[in-house]
């Protein structure tokens, strides 16, 4: 369970940790053998791989809008002076 852990906390959902897009990741429903504060304790870490994979859809979503205002000739030309 430590590598699905893992690999949660880095924004990949698995058949542990699914992906729900309103809440995010969390612990599957169908794991009746871990205790409800194991469950707790497991859907709070999963909200930091929660924040990665919404903090990286909002990054490429805006990247390509930042990248187009810093290519222009006139900005290229002074950085190379600076």
């Amino acid at each position: 369970m430590i590598h699905e852990l893992l690999l949660a906390l880095s924004g990949y959902p698995g058949s542990i940790f699914t992906w729900n897009k309103r809440s995010g990741l969390q612990v599957s429903q169908d794991f009746p053998f871990l205790h409800p504060s194991e469950t707790s304790v497991l859907n709070r870490l999963c909200r930091l791989g929660t924040d990665y994979i919404r903090f990286t859809e909002f990054i490429e979503q805006y990247t390509g809008h930042v990248q187009q205002q810093v290519s222009g000739p006139e900005l290229t030309s002074w950085l190379l002076f600076v």
